[in-house]
């Protein structure tokens, strides 16, 4: 995760100076985008935004509380929340993740119960927030453990950001709220969890985020994952929900990227490197753009293809390969 400066908001109460950075989820964003991946933020921006002409709005049909996106890894759903609304300063968008350094906690791993869940949910919300690094145990720390008679909310995330970490990103500078989105990265690793809760539990989870649903200005939630279980428990909650998913291109549309790799690689600075330098640049691309260069080297190969690190990545045999001329003119398909 990576930190960029996005805009210096005034709380309206004037009494908080609130320097919002929004926390981008994606360590890389290309200037190559491939498969449906704008479609998609378009279709999420005009579902969710309330300034839009409700016929262009309806396309994606009647207004949706959630919206899932559900892929397996290396689809882009993380790409996918940092393009949303990245152009608007009008509109709150906080990103925050089940992955990375705030993985699912011991006690929500082991745990069956709703309020520890949405303890640890407005927590990662307040990490996501506030504008310098802290594990997510450290937040938890300064705002205090969970405590069975706290009600854990969007209200309490708030009012806890304001008064804790001095940081009001929700209001304009005459006091109203803005509007506020909030796009939780890989919320399937809490819904397998919660498969295991009883019903009454999941209910509770889900009621609890649903009461937060609001209009005017809106309060919205985009959720991504690997699998159903995520939509299929908010469905069985009661939940309105629409599942969307970033599809997977023919890679014919991935040659001006692959073209771009090889041009990178056949540079001298780069031929004469060893393996364990092989360029950052590449690597990020391979790893993190959608169309999937790298599910295509997998299927093209034989060999899984992993989030490694640097040095890891570099020692796959396919990375010469995938750059060799024939490959890059002959086996476009699978």
């Amino acid at each position: 995760m990576f930190v960029k400066l996005d805009k210096v908001f005034i709380g309206g109460t004037g009494s908080y100076l609130s320097i919002f950075q929004r926390k981008n989820l994606a360590t890389y964003h290309p200037q190559i985008i491939i498969g449906n991946l704008e479609e998609i933020v378009t279709l999420i921006e005009l579902n969710v935004s309330e300034d839009n002409d409700p016929t262009e709005r309806d396309k994606l049909g009647k207004r949706f509380p959630f919206i899932c996106v559900i892929n397996p890894p290396r689809h882009g759903k993380t790409l996918l929340l940092d393009r949303l609304f990245m152009n608007r300063d009008d509109i709150c968008v906080v990103e925050m993740t089940y992955n990375s350094n705030t993985n699912l906690t011991s006690e929500e791993v082991h745990g069956k119960s709703s309020e520890i869940a949405l303890y640890y949910f407005w927590l990662r919300f307040i990490h996501s927030v506030i504008p310098y690094a802290l594990p997510l145990l450290d937040v938890s720390t300064k705002v205090g453990s969970f405590n069975s008679s706290t009600k854990y909310n969007l209200s309490w995330a708030k009012s806890t950001s304001k008064d804790v970490f001095l940081m009001n990103p929700f209001e304009n500078v005459d006091g109203t709220s803005k509007s506020l989105l909030i796009a939780v990265d890989e919320f399937s690793n809490l819904t397998d969890v919660a498969q295991l809760w009883d019903r009454q539990e999941k209910d509770l989870l889900i009621g609890s985020l649903r009461n937060e649903h609001r209009s005017e200005p809106f309060v919205r939630f985009v959720f991504t994952g690997f699998n159903r279980g995520m939509n299929n428990l908010l469905q069985i909650s009661g939940a309105a929900v629409k599942v969307l998913s970033l599809s997977l291109c023919e890679f014919s549309s991935a040659r001006p990227l692959l073209h771009k790799i090889k041009e990178q690689y056949e540079k001298e600075e780069y031929f004469n490197l060893k393996k364990s330098h092989f360029p950052l640049f590449m690597y990020e691309v391979v790893k993190s753009t959608p169309g999937l260069v790298g599910f295509w080297a997998e299927r093209l190969f034989g060999e899984k293809i992993k989030d490694l690190s640097i040095d890891e990545f570099a020692s796959i045999s396919w990375v010469s390969r995938i750059t060799n001329a024939d490959n890059l003119q002959n086996n476009w398909e699978w």
